[in-house]
Parts: C-alpha cells; sequence; structure tokens
C-alpha cells in the first residue's frame, strides 16, 4: 500500500482498534505518522537516518512514524523507540517468526 493509505487508515482506526505492524515478533502499534512522497528502502524497510523512523511503502512513497507503542509498553516518540530499540537500517517490518 502506499503511505497516504496507510495513514488514512491510521486516521480512521484511532483511537479503536489502531494499526499496529510487528518488530521482531513484537506488536509494535503506531499511533502517530505522516505519509511522505519520498521512497523508501522498499515496502516494510526501515530507515533510521537523523534517528527519525521512516518505513518505505508502495508506489515510491514512505510513512514517517512519530509515535509508537511496543507490546506492554508506554507510548513513545518514535526518536526514542529508534535511541531504544536501534533497529537496523533497511530492517523489515511486519514479519513473525
Amino acid at each position: 500500500l502506499e503511505a497516504s493509505r496507510i495513514y488514512d487508515r491510521l486516521r480512521g482506526f484511532t483511537p479503536w482498534p489502531g494499526v499496529y505492524t510487528y518488530f521482531r515478533d513484537r506488536r509494535l502499534q503506531i499511533h502517530r505518522a505522516q505519509a511522505l512522497d519520498e521512497a523508501g528502502q522498499g515496502p516494510g524497510r526501515v530507515s533510521t537516518q537523523g534517528g527519525r523512523l521512516r518505513v518505505g511503502c508502495g508506489e515510491s512513497s514512505s510513512l514517517a512514524v512519530d509515535e509508537v507503542q511496543t507490546e506492554g509498553k508506554k507510548r513513545i516518540a518514535a526518536s526514542d523507540f529508534v535511541r531504544g530499540y536501534r533497529p537496523e537500517e533497511g530492517e523489515l517490518l511486519g514479519e513473525r517468526k
């Protein structure tokens, strides 16, 4: 999906049931994000340049994630998530093993 459609779902499904994906086999709920017309590394691939969390989407777009919540934890800024969990450049979201 392109970033604008994911963003529309985020707005439509907030606060319930919410929008989520998986990061390292744990549920990662996305609370705030913005659609960008910039190409990412590929659909589902993470970019953390400048301490920001961006996820590649379809149609040469990406999603700038601003606020997330990992399973069993409180909501945090995406920049804090990047500092604490240290996602690798190009790591894939959404996969469960």
